[in-house]
């Protein structure tokens, strides 16, 4: 092979270690044996490089795991291995039959010899999933075979309440009723706020990385067939290939322009238009030009589902530029059913646009962890009941209005315990005018989605709203106390001396829940910033102690080019929240800071609890404090630090 040159072969896969067969002008030509670095070896026909007739795959120990006619692309139904199961599916990138036999795949299970049909969705991700699944039985005759591919035939036994993950070999169980698994929550919980956590754990135990889709099965499907005349934003209004050798189309989504979309896998039918299980990602300029859902700003880059004649058909996978990843039910294609997203990104970063804050990354904003929304659309759009989770834990409860936006009069921010919430109206997921409430009984709809059933009447007579901080105003109402920080802390003594006020737990509380917000005034960057360290820490005509102060309270959000400070001239009374209250502990913090999105003062630093708190415990967080000059030297903190290390020092030795 090392005399070779100008050789081409179309393999896009792993490196080759050698290659018998022939070559015509530099390109292979006629039956070849291709030996990988792996041990993994094909033999297969070539026709100008090319795949072109019969294609057998063997794995690195010698089991055949591959056998298809090929054209270039995949042109016959296939035989594939995925771990102990044997699979024939329709794997052929043009598809002339009827759509009726290019949905079902047969399944053997070669250690048990159990047989199954249905359809097989999300084969790009982990995990291969049987869906729709029967059980059947391989019928013991000789088989009709097509191009020398054997062909099975079955007999239906019976239709399976499961599904089955091939990589993993687990049959996931279905429930026969999805509104049983809230009702039996509810039968069997006691409490608000463990009934709050309890479900938030049940969203949770799969994430989007391990078969996150499964979520959607825990929800009744919506049974009407949509209607098209009532779809306001179609997901896909258009699909035509430009570009058939690289297996190119437009697409246009969401009302947006054409967008060109590559196809990875998948497959066309004789119009040209995609068929069957695809998987389609676009490039980040392309991505400029496909357009976004209001609801939720979600701009989709990637697709993974299955196509009938141009429609997306069943559970797909998409994931937006926000890397937001949404797992949606669709009917001919329209996503009607329910829905499920991961992935948690700015719901009020529009509002800070416009104020003039910027994220700092723009061009690839990250998500953090956690169901963005559960719940239902309907011809194109949100319906009935919905949970948007916000940073911070805290949640969007209520029902969308008729255009299905997160607009209304009875939507509530529901703080991270479950129970504490503030209700009233909200625009585009903005809260307007709310008041604190409390969550007083849970409920399940049809669908078997957790709802609030009841509310209490109003707590007080604040009135909440959404109000950002800026280098001027503590926005969001000022002073006013926060229902949620009032219900589960107070100020009193600390336990440190010297340290004056701290903060004391007045329940008991879990690990790993967010309890108290850090915001006061809000400094862009670069200017705002440096005016305000020019006016404070940096202007000689005040004292060191001063000068020292103006820093006391400074912390940088982690997505915004923004600082949080404080002036020492209105460090003199109540602050707008207690986070700025906590004081510091090398060995015995409880706590940790984190960015998080309140629907009052939009994006914030949160201090969320590192382990179970008891009533009665003061709050401790680690500050972190990194070495540096006059005026931001913290010179209390490294003396600390300092005593710390030497009294361990101590310990060790008499502790040898």
């Amino acid at each position: 092979m090392d005399h070779l040159i100008d050789v081409c072969l179309q393999i896009q896969l792993e490196q080759v270690k050698d290659i018998v067969g022939s070559f015509t002008n530099g390109t292979l030509d006629g039956p070849a044996k291709i030996t990988y670095v792996s041990g993994k070896k094909t033999i297969a026909n070539f026709k100008n490089g090319v795949y072109y007739g019969l294609r057998r795959d063997w794995s690195s120990d010698r089991t055949l795991n591959h056998v298809a006619f090929y054209n270039q692309y995949i042109m016959s139904p296939a035989w594939d291995i995925i771990g102990s199961y044997l699979i024939f599916s329709n794997a052929a990138r043009i598809k002339f039959d009827d759509v009726s036999k290019n949905d079902i795949d047969f399944v053997l299970n070669m250690d048990t010899a159990e047989a199954y049909v249905g359809t097989l969705i999300n084969p790009t991700l982990e995990d291969t999933v049987l869906d729709n699944l029967y059980e059947v039985e391989l019928i013991e005759s000789e088989p009709e075979t097509m191009d020398c591919l054997p062909i099975p035939k079955w007999e239906i036994k019976s239709k399976a309440n499961y599904l089955l993950l091939l990589e993993s070999k687990k049959k996931v169980p279905l429930p026969l009723i999805p509104k049983d698994n809230c009702s039996f929550l509810l039968a069997n919980t006691k409490g608000i706020e463990t009934i709050f956590q309890f479900w938030k754990t049940s969203r949770s135990e799969a994430n989007e990385n391990d078969y996150g889709f499964l979520n959607l099965w825990k929800m009744k499907p919506e049974p009407s067939s949509p209607q098209r005349s009532l779809v306001k934003i179609p997901f896909i209004s258009d699909i035509y290939m430009v570009d058939f050798e690289n297996q190119v189309f437009n697409l246009t989504i969401f009302n947006g322009k054409p967008a060109k979309f590559k196809m990875l896998v998948g497959g066309i039918d004789k119009n040209l238009t995609l068929h069957g299980t695809c998987h389609l990602v676009t490039s980040k300029n392309q991505s400029k030009l496909v357009g976004t859902h209001p609801m939720l700003d979600w701009t989709p880059f990637e697709i993974k589902g299955k196509f009938i004649h141009g429609n997306l058909e069943g559970h797909v996978r998409i994931v937006t530029t926000n890397h937001n990843v949404i797992f949606a039910t669709f009917k001919n294609g329209i996503m009607h059913g329910p829905v499920f997203v991961y992935g948690l990104s700015l719901l009020s970063h529009k509002r800070y646009e416009a104020k003039g804050f910027l994220l700092k990354n723009s061009d690839n904003p990250l998500t953090s962890p956690g169901v963005q929304f559960h719940g239902l659309f309907k011809n194109g759009q949100a319906f009935g009941h919905f949970w948007i989770q916000m940073q911070g834990g805290g949640h969007l409860h209520g029902q969308v209005n008729s255009d299905g936006l997160i607009s209304g009069k009875d939507i509530a921010y529901i703080y991270p315990d479950g129970q504490t919430a503030l209700l009233g109206v909200f625009e585009d997921r903005i809260m307007k005018k709310a008041y604190h409430v409390n969550v007083e009984e849970y409920s399940c709809n049809d669908y078997g989605l957790l709802y609030v059933e009841k509310f209490s009447s109003k707590q007080s007579k604040d009135i909440f709203y959404f109000d950002p901080p800026t280098n001027v105003s503590f926005g969001g109402g000022g002073l006013m106390p926060d229902p949620y920080e009032t219900k589960n802390l107070q100020l009193g003594k600390s336990s440190i001396p010297n340290s004056g006020d701290g903060v004391i737990a007045r329940r008991n509380l879990p690990s790993g829940i967010t309890i108290i917000h850090y915001s006061l005034l809000s400094y862009k960057q670069f200017d705002e910033v440096s005016i305000y360290h020019n006016n404070c820490q940096n202007n000689k005509s005040r004292s060191d102690d001063e000068r020292r102060a103006c820093s006391k309270y400074e912390i940088q959000l982690f997505s915004y080019d923004a600082t949080i400070s404080l002036p020492p001239e209105l460090d003199k009374g109540p602050l707008p929240n207690l986070g700025p209250k906590v004081n510091h502990h090398f060995q015995f913090n409880n706590s940790e800071y984190d960015e998080i999105e309140h629907p009052r003062w939009g994006v914030i630093i949160g201090i969320r609890t590192t382990k179970p708190i008891k009533a009665g415990e003061e709050i401790f967080t680690y500050y972190g404090y990194k070495k540096s000059d006059f005026p931001a030297d913290a010179p209390w903190y490294h003396e600390a630090h300092q005593k710390y290390l030497d009294d361990q020092i101590t310990l060790e030795q008499c502790n040898p």
